[in-house]
């Protein structure tokens, strides 16, 4: 059902945090939500392995640019929620996973450098909407003036 990506061209800025932290409040108030890790580094799948998974939340890693996009529809089909964690980069693996989000949720830290990465960050998905012909509806959890 709805598709949320978590997405910055930085790391350390708190994808992996926000995704678990939104994952399970849903899963915790019974909603069916899957985690898929798309990050190399795969920092769902180390966390999983010692964690205390709610019963409705499922989490799949090994995901790459190969299977992004039918990783999402299958899982999208099964799901209400389907939280993607990206990888700290801007490439076609993240492009493919923007693309088919209905939701784009940029983390920051305060800092300058943070801030730098998700205007980069910005840039990128709205570039990327441009391409695919669709609104990228993004947010780095405070209101911004949308780009022309």
């Amino acid at each position: 059902m709805a598709v949320v990506s978590m997405m910055t061209t930085k790391g350390g800025a708190g994808k992996t945090t926000g995704t678990l932290i939104l994952g399970t409040v849903l899963a915790e108030q019974g909603a069916s939500v899957c985690l898929i890790d798309a990050d190399p580094n795969q920092p769902l799948m180390k966390w999983a392995k010692d964690a205390n998974i709610p019963p409705s939340m499922t989490i799949i890693g090994d995901v790459t640019e190969e299977n992004i996009i039918e990783t999402i529809e299958e899982q999208s089909a099964k799901n209400s929620f389907v939280i993607v964690d990206l990888e700290g980069s801007a490439n076609l693996s993240t492009g493919y996973a923007i693309t088919s989000s209905d939701l784009i949720l940029i983390p920051l830290q305060p800092s300058k450098l943070d801030a730098d990465e998700a205007a980069k960050t910005l840039k990128f998905i709205v570039r990327q909407g441009r391409s695919s012909g669709k609104e990228m509806p993004a947010s780095s959890g405070r209101a911004y003036p949308r780009p022309m």
